[in-house]
């Protein structure tokens, strides 16, 4: 496998994960928060499966510049869209230009990950496939299952990242889980092919009930990309919340068949 990286104009840094053999094409992977940067469970799965990963460190985390918040983390996923559509990126080490597909086939939102992608999912055109492992969809709110800790979350990140998570104004974050940032945009237009979306929760997951998960993400996902893609949420039984929980061997062959 080849590993590098690449910063957007933005001040995005990408970390970007090469199959060993031909590419199916560009996953992205956006983390739950606080993340862990770097090769994961998640990585090596998907490139096992001949996907190259992109995951990009939101803007105001490690080394991306700016300040972290919900709409910045959406801002982030723009930013790696308008990179590779050009089909060519910078290799930081290397400082030499490197071939990359145009667009991105394959989302994958673990947990605040899942936010975000339902904050941009409406503006990709050649989606297939997207992947939600614990998803943490709306905050403030109860209607898609998932409980969040609420603001006081964010005097952890301040004590245990200071320096890797380098928050904007806290009135953003307080919009945030008061509820009012849950209106995710409508796809316009037609969708150029059908997109699969794989829900998977665990059953010790007690952040995440898996009941509610079911009936609001049909809900949502009708709302935002029409009654056309196909949704289905599984409960992993014995996992709780971690991505590499719910990894298990079947469910990463289930995924493997995935295009």
């Amino acid at each position: 496998m080849s590993r590098y990286r690449f910063f957007t104009e933005q001040e995005i840094c990408v970390e970007v994960v090469e199959p060993r053999g031909d590419s199916k094409g560009n996953a992205l992977i956006l983390l739950g928060m606080p993340a862990t940067i770097g090769e994961t469970a998640i990585t090596a799965m998907l490139t096992s499966h001949g996907w190259t990963t992109l995951q990009p460190h939101y803007h105001g985390t490690y080394d991306s510049g700016g300040l972290f918040s919900p709409a910045s983390a959406a801002d982030t996923v723009r930013s790696v869209t308008r990179a590779v559509e050009a089909g060519a990126v910078i290799d930081v080490k290397s400082n030499q230009s490197r071939n990359i597909a145009r667009t991105v086939s394959l989302i994958v939102g673990y947990s605040f990950g899942a936010h975000v992608a339902f904050r941009t999912l409406a503006e990709f055109n050649d989606l297939t496939v997207v992947l939600l492992l614990s998803p943490a969809i709306a905050y403030g709110d109860d209607s898609t299952g998932f409980s969040s800790e609420g603001v006081d979350f964010l005097d952890y990140l301040s004590r245990s990242r200071p320096y890797t998570y380098r928050l904007a104004d806290k009135s953003e974050w307080q919009r945030f889980y008061s509820g009012l940032d849950n209106s995710f945009p409508a796809k316009t237009g037609s969708i150029a092919q059908p997109i699969t979306i794989m829900a998977y929760v665990g059953s010790k997951d007690e952040s995440i009930d898996a009941r509610r998960l079911t009936v609001g993400l049909t809900a949502l996902v009708e709302d935002v990309l029409g009654d056309d893609t196909t949704c289905t949420v599984k409960v992993v039984q014995g996992a709780g919340h971690s991505s590499g929980d719910l990894l298990t061997d079947e469910i990463r062959s289930e995924i493997g068949t995935l295009r």
